[in-house]
């Protein structure tokens, strides 16, 4: 039967079921409970399934896959919030890019993707989060909305670099970038990385953990899992090609450098994709690498434009966490408005088999390399162990690559030299506070 061909109904009288559609499910609901997921006059809306879709992971499970539920149709609205553009040095949206093909701009302009006052980045954030966990079931739930939901928290809109960072002096100043056809430049410092954004504009800064969290579960609501590389099978992070790849020739560095020039990937349509590229490394050997590009973004996932974690320094042996990155200016310990202090120096190492709140302060440990995230630390040996991820990926090793690694086996003071840096910036135009919880 089509629905066409069903009459009409002309008046209710509240006990009625309608039939809701989807991702082409059907489900039954009554008038109440349709109502019950209705915003109150503040426009904030209920905390109830049809207002979310939840993200569901078991506590220690071994597999990297994700469940989702609620309402999966959200997925894509929370999807529309996120798109390529050309930004200027306020951090003012200067031109939408056609989302099936980046070398244009919406109306089949070509794009200037090379002009350092106009960086190439993708919007994201704009939604409300909740987290919570059930001990019962030994469930951990991420809750995503695009609707502003009671007790959720909001995830402000960002800006994240489509290639990766590379360093430019202009009007004397060096600056962070990120523009097509750049080569992503090596071991500089954070300090410098962050004051280097700054330079770009005031509301720039180095892609910080924050900020991976938000492509991090988007990666995951799309994807329905936290392992890139059985997405993209075949992510190239070796070591070896790192620092022997010589491309010094088309202006690229000649120890660690990109595994492709920044830009290669403009052609594939959509906003993901890999591709197998040939090259040659210094000497004179030929290797087949594999490089990827989502939500228009080059080669996140890996980790090579990673570097340790921006808001975490480590000073005289003892390590401090910025409470918001977006006011450091410089590193004071004595500023408890700026600076929280978390521990003496980190003496051990290993495996975190769940990070239990989500956090980067984990507080479960006992997995290993192929349990949970799989993700290593480092704590410090005290009673009150604190465990201190310190970085978010890397290129050294296969094993650091995916959306949610935690290397943490170095400081977080300096970028070595098989790391770059990626820019970050707030959408200034968004007037919500992140973190503002719904009420």
């Amino acid at each position: 039967m089509n629905l066409s061909d069903v009459p009409k109904l002309t008046t209710f009288n509240g006990t009625e079921n309608v039939l809701l559609d989807k991702s082409g499910v059907f489900y039954k609901a009554s008038f109440s409970d349709v109502l019950a997921a209705m915003p109150n006059a503040n426009g904030v809306y209920p905390d109830v399934p049809l207002n979310r879709v939840r993200i569901t992971r078991l506590v220690g499970q071994a597999s990297t896959v994700v469940t989702l539920s609620g309402n999966i149709s959200l997925i894509q609205e929370l999807l529309a919030m996120c798109f390529p553009v050309l930004v200027d040095r306020n951090a003012i949206v200067a031109a939408h890019l056609n989302g099936n093909d980046v070398r244009k701009t919406v109306d089949g302009l070509t794009a200037t993707l090379d002009d350092w006052t106009l960086q190439c980045m993708v919007r994201m954030g704009g939604w409300w989060k909740h987290y919570s966990y059930n001990a019962s079931t030994n469930e951990k739930y991420i809750d995503l909305s695009p609707r502003k939901v009671r007790g959720y928290r909001y995830v402000r809109r960002r800006f994240l670099a489509q290639h990766g960072g590379t360093v430019e002096t202009h009007d004397s100043k060096n600056m962070l970038i990120s523009n097509s056809g750049k080569w992503t430049t090596q071991n500089v410092s954070l300090a410098n990385l962050h004051q280097y954004a700054k330079n770009l504009g005031e509301n720039f800064r180095e892609h910080a953990v924050q900020d991976q969290e938000v492509y991090r579960d988007m990666f995951w609501l799309l994807k329905g899992t936290f392992n890139s590389q059985s997405v993209f099978p075949g992510i190239t992070c070796s070591d070896a090609w790192w620092q022997k790849l010589d491309r010094s020739s088309e202006g690229g560095a000649s120890s660690r450098g990109q595994f492709h020039k920044t830009g290669d990937l403009n052609d594939i349509a959509g906003h993901e994709g890999q591709r197998e590229l040939t090259l040659t490394n210094s000497e004179g050997t030929q290797a087949t690498v594999h490089a990827y590009k989502f939500l228009w973004i080059d080669h996140l996932l890996a980790g090579p434009y990673w570097i340790w974690a921006t808001g975490y320094v480590k000073k005289n042996h003892k390590w401090y966490r910025a409470k918001n990155i977006n006011t450091v200016t410089g590193f004071d310990p004595t500023d408890e408005t700026k600076w929280e202090y978390l521990c003496d120096e980190c003496l051990n190492d290993g495996w975190i088999l769940e990070d239990f709140e989500d956090t980067l302060i984990p507080t479960m440990v006992g997995g290993d390399a192929s349990k949970g995230h799989a993700d290593y630390y480092y704590h410090a040996f005290a009673e009150d162990t604190v465990y201190i991820p310190a970085v978010v990926g890397g290129a050294s090793n296969g094993s650091d690559c995916g959306v949610s690694p935690l290397n943490s086996n170095r400081v977080a003071s300096y970028s070595g030299a098989v790391y770059g840096g990626a820019l970050a910036a707030d959408d200034p135009t968004d007037t919500v506070a992140d973190g503002t919880i719904a009420l």
